[in-house]
């Protein structure tokens, strides 16, 4: 075999290895970067959120305690807030023995609530329940309750769509950005992007869930990328709301984040290696074709 052909083969080889060894590298770095990028986008639009979500709370805990402040108010009067305040769909008044004395719906007036840990806990400070499907009302809710001027026990009943404005206010990241709220037992709490279900009817136990609850108190767990509760690689950040025992999680899919990225790279990157092994190669070749010569004049010099 030539010199010059093996040394074309050799410097191809080596070309080949470097190339792709290189560009894989570069291709890793500059993914890391991106990701970095959502990342920071990520967590900005999650402190967000949770400021949104920390404002509804202090809103509505202000209307309760301002109505709280009102003595002998009736079923009429408690309507009448209701339908100044969109937020609330029932307000009711418990005695102390846990009786509805008066509600927004006259309907309830009598019913025992004893054993509702919305009377067990109410005080002078306002209690705030978990979020929860009632049967009574066929609504996913939350309530607050707190001790009124009567000394009777105020209820605010909030259906949970109440926060489904806030979850799907989008920030214009991408198509596949969402963002929703789980409690304690990985129930979703409001709606899905992709997905038609109730919330309160589906557990998402994917790993940004699990860390998010087993991570230090109001802290973010970090970037993470992870398959979604549809199976696609995502994206994402959580924050857990020490407050509600909730979890926030905000994620992008992946292949949006890098998709048109991965194609340029992949169309610059093959443009650059055939550029660079060819020229390569070529140089071998050419260095091989030079020695080859050499080697033909000694042998002639020899032969005379």
């Amino acid at each position: 075999m030539k010199i010059s052909t093996l040394l074309a083969v050799v410097f191809f080889v080596i070309a080949l290895l470097s190339s792709t060894g290189g560009t894989a590298y570069y291709y890793k770095q500059s993914t890391s970067i991106v990701k970095q990028q959502i990342f920071e986008n990520l967590e900005t639009l999650s402190q967000l959120k949770l400021q949104s979500i920390d404002y509804f709370f202090d809103g509505q805990q202000d209307k309760i305690r301002i109505i709280s402040i009102s003595r002998g108010l009736d079923n009429s009067d408690l309507l009448n807030l209701v339908n100044i305040n969109r937020q609330f769909y029932e307000l009711f008044i418990l005695d102390p023995g846990g009786i509805i004395i008066a509600s927004s719906n006259e309907l309830r007036v009598g019913l025992d609530m004893s054993k509702k840990d919305y009377f067990v806990n109410a005080k002078n400070t306002i209690y705030v329940t978990d979020a929860y499907y009632s049967k009574t009302t066929g609504k996913n809710n939350i309530l607050f309750s707190l001790i009124n001027n009567d000394n009777n026990i105020l209820v605010a009943r909030i259906e949970l769509n109440a926060l489904d404005e806030i979850m799907l206010d989008r920030a214009g990241l991408g198509d596949s950005e969402e963002f929703y709220l789980i409690n304690s037992e990985k129930y979703i709490l409001t709606p899905q992007l992709f997905e038609d279900n109730a919330p309160l009817g589906v557990v998402i136990d994917t790993l940004g869930a699990r860390r998010c609850f087993g991570n230090s108190l109001g802290e973010n767990n970090g970037m993470l990328t992870y398959r979604d509760y549809r199976g696609e690689r995502v994206i994402g950040v959580s924050y857990y709301i020490e407050e509600r025992d909730w979890c926030l999680l905000v994620k992008i899919d992946e292949t949006e984040v890098l998709g048109s990225r991965e194609k340029a790279f992949q169309k610059t990157s093959l443009s650059i290696i055939a550029i660079f092994i060819t020229s390569v190669t070529l140089f071998g070749y050419i260095i091989g074709l030079f020695l080859d010569k050499l080697i033909v004049l000694r042998k002639n010099k020899r032969k005379f």
